[in-house]
């Protein structure tokens, strides 16, 4: 069922068990995987469905539907996704006919140890990451999902352009996506990432720091506490009395923020792009 494609934006639809809800909610403990995703909806221009859109209350024909008008189908794979009735009699066996008949683009996310090479139809597809995600702490799983969706990602730029892969990645423009990817330590941050970042530090250092002469008093008694120190880059208190030297008297404020001193640092390459 191949919609016309003129006019209308690639199609991107998730399915999961309702028992890993948690893995995709928003936290305000840290980043989660859906904030990844956001950014790429957004930086690829994707028309984006899964079942917290919701619209009534014929939640089965609706699920239908999305599928069956999917170009990208995304599957959180887990024990429970593999043993719910629905998955398996509906969403699993529309999303495998639209494969074939329609060669759309299927992403196995594996999130959890499960019994997936136990079903055929899954076994056939590169399945990522290579280990499942629930193992790994907070600072690994940010590596994994960068490198989720940069394989998303290139699977709908080499559909877009006619190729089986591409051989470069391109930075993420979007800022939902770059703000994520500055939750991703800087020795991991992909090299092809970090011009986007550099891009949007130098714009937010101008918005905060007006005058470049003193963006530029800023940057050189930072290298100079670097030299000093013998550091790579300098901590929050550090941030803080640079901030008390610069910018909290003609702020008018009464306590020391690095934010603005952070920004301006990212600028000018001394402080980690990758790393709040």
């Amino acid at each position: 069922m191949e919609r016309p494609r003129a006019a209308q934006r690639d199609k991107m639809v998730l399915i999961y068990s309702h028992k890993n809800r948690n893995f995709l909610k928003p936290s305000s403990k840290g980043t989660k995987f859906f904030d990844f995703l956001e950014g790429l909806i957004q930086d690829e221009k994707l028309d984006f469905w899964w079942d917290e859109k919701m619209s009534h209350t014929k939640w089965d024909e609706e699920i239908r539907q999305h599928l069956n008008e999917a170009d990208i189908v995304v599957c959180i794979v887990s024990q429970p996704f593999l043993t719910s009735g629905y998955v398996r009699k509906v969403e699993l066996r529309i999303t495998e006919k639209r494969q074939k008949d329609d060669d759309i683009i299927v992403i196995p996310i594996l999130l959890e140890p499960c019994q997936w090479k136990n079903h055929k139809w899954l076994r056939t597809y590169h399945h990522i990451p290579e280990q499942p995600i629930e193992p790994y702490y907070k600072h690994k799983r940010l590596v994994i999902y960068l490198e989720i969706i940069d394989h998303i990602r290139n699977r709908i730029r080499a559909r877009r352009e006619g190729k089986n892969h591409l051989k470069s990645v391109k930075p993420y423009r979007e800022p939902r996506m770059l703000s994520a990817l500055r939750r991703v330590a800087n020795k991991d941050l992909p090299k092809e990432q970090l011009p986007s970042l550099v891009k949007q530090a130098e714009e937010r250092a101008r918005q905060f720091v007006k005058d470049p002469s003193l963006r530029k008093r800023i940057c050189d008694a930072a290298k100079r506490k670097l030299d000093e120190n013998g550091v790579e880059s300098l901590n929050k208190r550090q941030l803080k009395d640079l901030d008390r030297e610069f910018l909290m008297a003609l702020d008018k404020r009464q306590q020391p923020d690095p934010k603005k001193i952070r920004w301006v640092l990212r600028a000018c390459g001394l402080h980690p792009q990758g790393r709040l």
